[in-house]
C-alpha cells in the first residue's frame, strides 16, 4: 500500500529525527505488518481510523510516542480495497452497523483468519498474516478505530485494541442501557517475533526495521 507520511510540526524540540525516519520509511510502498513492526516500542503506539479529509475517505495510522505526535500516514480506501481484496469490510459506506451483522461477521472473520480465542483472558490471539484484516475490518468502518502498542501484561507480544463508537451501532430493542455507552470493542494479541519472521517472509528486507 502506498502511504502518503505527513510530519506533525517542524517546531523546536519535536523529534525531527523520528520524522525524518517516518518520511524515509514511506517511501516506498508499505504493509500494515511491516508498520506495526517498524514502530512498535516501549511507549509507542498506533492508531489507525477512517477520516474524510477533502470529500475524499482515507484510512489515517497515527504515530505517539511518549513525547507526543510523530505526525500520520494515509491512504485511500479506494486504493485499499483494491490493493486488498481480500479484506472482509464490514461496510462500504459510513452507515451504521447492525449489531447482530458484527457479531456474525466477526465469528467468520476469526474462523477464516485463524483467530483463536481465549475465554479465560477475554483476548483472542491472531496470527501475523491476519493483523491487516483485523485492524482495518475495524479501520476502514464508520466509527471504528483500531490501537496498537506493545503489551505490558504479557512480554513479547502486541497488543490491538478495536473499538467501536456507540453511534455507530444500530442496536436492537433487547440492549442493556447500562452498557450502552460501552458501544463495541474487543481485543487481540500478537507475538512480535512471529510478526518479525513474516514481514522477513513476505520480502520484508532484513534489517530495515530499527529496534
Amino acid at each position: 500500500m502506498i502511504f502518503q507520511y505527513i510530519p506533525w510540526s517542524d517546531k523546536p524540540g519535536d523529534d525531527l529525527n523520528t520524522q525524518r525516519t517516518l518520511y524515509e520509511f514511506f517511501k516506498r510502498p508499505r504493509s500494515i505488518q511491516e508498520i506495526l513492526l517498524f514502530w512498535l516500542k516501549d511507549k509507542r503506539t498506533l492508531s489507525f481510523a477512517r477520516v474524510c479529509d477533502q470529500n475524499e475517505h482515507r484510512l489515517y495510522a497515527s504515530f505517539e510516542q511518549a513525547q507526543g505526535s510523530c505526525g500520520y500516514a494515509s491512504t485511500p480506501l479506494s486504493e485499499l480495497r483494491t490493493s486488498l481484496p481480500s479484506i472482509t469490510y464490514l461496510t462500504n459506506g459510513g452507515t451504521e452497523l447492525q449489531q447482530d451483522t458484527v457479531e456474525a461477521s466477526l465469528l467468520a472473520r476469526n474462523e477464516s483468519l485463524n483467530i483463536s480465542s481465549d475465554s479465560y483472558t477475554a483476548h483472542t490471539f491472531s496470527p501475523p498474516a491476519a493483523l491487516d484484516g483485523l485492524i482495518l475490518q475495524y479501520a476502514t468502518s464508520h466509527g471504528g478505530l483500531a490501537t496498537v502498542e506493545l503489551s505490558t501484561a504479557y512480554p513479547g507480544l502486541g497488543s490491538i485494541l478495536l473499538i467501536f463508537s456507540p453511534d455507530a451501532i444500530d442496536r436492537d430493542d433487547d440492549f442493556d442501557p447500562e452498557t450502552e455507552c460501552l458501544g463495541w470493542h474487543e481485543s487481540s494479541l500478537f507475538s512480535m517475533e512471529q510478526l518479525q519472521h513474516y514481514c522477513i517472509l513476505d520480502a520484508a528486507t532484513p534489517g530495515a526495521y530499527p529496534q
